[in-house]
């Protein structure tokens, strides 16, 4: 890895963002990508003026700022346009001091290649790739090189860990670097951002089930009937989502 991209997706969470990206110092080999889910934005965000920040808003057929795309629609639209190497993250975590160092240098020790998926260790119990490194090979298993199964809206991170972990190419950082205030730990953590994803959570949870009874990994090329499984979701999805915003 010689470059890392920290791609971030948020939706109306301005200081919950800057608290996460006060935590984040400027360094050569990083930029971070911040993808704005269908809302409007403050002209005053202390972050503007951050050399290696860029804000991108996420587009919506309608125009429509009262429903959010999610966070799979949005770190994949992003994450498609990243060079190198991508650290996917959320709006309301900090990474501790000297985190992201010792991240990167963990993953180049682990895949040299840059085929690999880096876990980064949570302050308490996650999944373990719910905020993760992945590396530019690995990412260029998936379509498009967009690593979320799009059928998902919020809930997608575990088929990252499904594949890393099939092929050998998963790591998990030894110590905490990140802490992350969830709703499930720190009750006055929840907002609107949370309570839209959990409306969710059921038709996730769903399709999580029957893809994994199903052997189904997104980005497994060693199934081609399961991607040609996954594209026809994709497009079936993708009807739906614009049919509902008509």
């Amino acid at each position: 890895m010689n470059h890392l991209s920290i791609v971030i997706p948020t939706r109306n969470r301005w200081e919950k963002l800057a608290r996460c990206l006060d935590s984040i110092e400027v360094q050569e080999w990083l930029d971070i990508r911040i993808r704005i889910d269908r809302c409007f934005v403050p002209r005053d965000l202390p972050f503007y003026k951050r050399p290696d920040v860029r804000l991108e808003l996420h587009p919506s057929e309608t125009g429509s700022h009262h429903v959010g795309a999610g966070a799979v629609a949005c770190r994949n639209a992003e994450i498609s346009h990243c060079p190198d190497a991508v650290l996917y993250a959320t709006d309301d975590i900090t990474f501790r001091p000297g985190a992201l160092e010792a991240a990167r240098a963990l993953f180049n020790a682990a895949f040299p290649d840059d085929d690999g998926v880096l876990g980064i260790k949570q302050d308490k119990a996650h999944h373990p790739t719910g905020v993760a490194v992945i590396g530019k090979k690995f990412l260029d298993r998936y379509p498009g090189r967009r690593p979320f199964f799009p059928g998902y809206y919020h809930f997608a991170a575990q088929e990252i860990h499904w594949l890393a972990d099939k092929f050998g190419k998963f790591a998990m950082t030894p110590d905490v670097c990140i802490d992350h205030y969830h709703p499930d730990k720190c009750k006055d953590e929840m907002d609107e951002t949370h309570v839209e994803a959990r409306a969710h959570k059921a038709e996730d949870m769903a399709l999580i089930a029957e893809r994994q009874a199903a052997g189904t990994i997104w980005g497994d090329c060693c199934k081609a009937s399961a991607i040609a499984d996954d594209m026809y979701r994709i497009e079936k999805h993708e009807k739906a989502w614009a049919e509902a915003q008509a």
